[in-house]
């Protein structure tokens, strides 16, 4: 599992194509968790698995392609028993799937990676809820995060921030759009070799001027000649320069109108190509909701709360820039709405205040004019605005009158200040002000 660089390129298809199936993977496992898979939900899943076994092959990545093997046997062995997978089975296919990412990752930018033959043989000789065990328990569901805040022992998928140049970075482009941009691309060529005949044609016509030009100095030489050969002549060269000023104004003019009608036309090729382009860049905000199921429920787990995770306007289409600029600020927001919102009710105390024992967050985005609004909810206790009012006091931001006098707003607004944070210690979620 050692490609050199001449492999490179294909390691870089391979993971392009490996991030596909490791989604759709996710989404399957975590839709069996949830009790929402149908009957085709585990065959669906052995096809992913079995087309991203045969790429691994290719690229030789051999400790990918025994596990995915591995997994494929072991949902086949869930088929043939009719029985969908336990969550401590899908928390260890989620934990072998990190292991896959993680090798693939390391291979691309040709890093050191992790061995996965210890997960491979522990696969092969006690099942999926031995890696799931293996990854870590979660904290004790009846301890009241508020008071406690267990720090998780490790950092949940989704958390990583791998680095990411522009040299690194992909855009996928539909084939559609890709067919749009290379015919765009086509009529601006044909549009090129016409403007590039018109050209040629207006540069013909130097040749007649130059003609014309000459005719005109002999009659100007003839002008204060008065004798019946130079009249003569001079009604010959007026007759001549006559029809042949008529034909290259003639061609001239139609030269013109050739040049204004694809000067018009380049510009519309040329609009249409600048849209294109920019849609290529637009990308559904899906993309970067995707990670987010899975983060809330490894995090859940970890803190031993019930949380029911939502997303809407995924289809909202967004360029990749801004999208990458939302991705960081998006993390912390629904890491504190777990820490702060789920973190600090258990279900005990949620059923007290009249709430279902299972904490909701949602993740929202939609465009309001020209705007892009992109919202995180949860339902859990609020803003506590003594806690803010004793950090203020505390951090020696305001007296005691001063803190005391702030309105709603005013505190909340201290919340987005650097290094602000209600929290009593740092966990791996919160506590940093970030």
């Amino acid at each position: 599992m050692n490609p050199n660089l001449d492999d490179l390129s294909m390691l870089e298809v391979f993971q392009l194509e490996a991030e596909e199936h490791l989604r759709q993977l996710t989404r399957d496992a975590m839709a069996i968790e949830a009790g929402e898979s149908d009957d085709q939900t585990l065959r669906r899943m052995m096809r992913e698995l079995h087309t991203l076994k045969g790429s691994a092959r290719l690229v030789e990545l051999h400790q990918i392609k025994d596990l995915a093997h591995i997994l494929e046997q072991k949902l086949e062995d869930a088929t043939e028993a009719r029985k969908d997978l336990s969550r401590d089975e899908v928390s260890g296919f989620l934990h072998a799937l990190d292991g896959i990412e993680a090798v693939i990752t390391a291979c691309v930018r040709s890093r050191p990676h992790r061995d996965l033959t210890p997960m491979l043989r522990l696969l092969e000789s006690q099942g999926l809820a031995s890696v799931a065990e293996s990854a870590g328990p979660a904290p004790d569901a009846d301890v009241d995060a508020a008071e406690a805040h267990p720090a998780p022992p490790e950092e949940p998928a989704g958390l990583e921030h791998p680095e990411e140049t522009a040299e690194d970075s992909f855009v996928r482009v539909p084939a559609r759009l890709l067919t749009r941009l290379l015919t765009l691309a086509g009529e601006l060529h044909v549009s090129h070799l016409s403007l590039n005949r018109v050209l040629r044609h207006l540069q013909g016509l130097s040749k007649p001027l130059a003609l014309l030009d000459g005719d005109w100095r002999q009659m100007s030489a003839l002008y204060l000649d008065q004798s019946p050969a130079a009249e003569l002549r001079k009604e010959t060269l007026l007759r001549s320069n006559s029809r042949a000023g008529g034909v290259v104004r003639k061609e001239f003019d139609h030269s013109l109108s050739t040049l204004d009608e694809l000067l018009e036309q380049v510009e519309w090729i040329t609009g249409r190509l600048n849209d294109a382009v920019l849609q290529a860049r637009m990308l559904p905000i899906q993309s970067i909701f995707e990670p987010f199921p899975r983060l809330v429920r490894d995090l859940s787990n970890r803190l031993g709360r019930s949380i029911h995770f939502t997303t809407s306007g995924g289809k909202t289409k967004v360029d990749r820039d801004v999208l990458e600029g939302l991705r960081e600020p998006l993390l912390h927001l629904v890491q504190n709405a777990i820490d702060h919102g789920a973190g600090a009710e258990s279900p005990d105390k949620r059923r007290s205040r009249g709430k279902p024992p299972e904490t909701r967050i949602s993740l929202e985005a939609q465009f309001s004019g020209d705007y892009l609004l992109v919202s995180v909810e949860d339902d859990g206790p609020g803003v506590d605005l003594e806690r803010v009012r004793q950090v203020l006091v505390t951090r020696n931001l305001a007296t005691e009158n001063q803190a005391g006098s702030m309105t709603e707003g005013q505190l909340i607004q201290f919340l987005f200040s650097p290094g602000f944070t209600t929290s009593r210690q740092v966990t791996q979620l919160s506590g940093r002000g970030v």
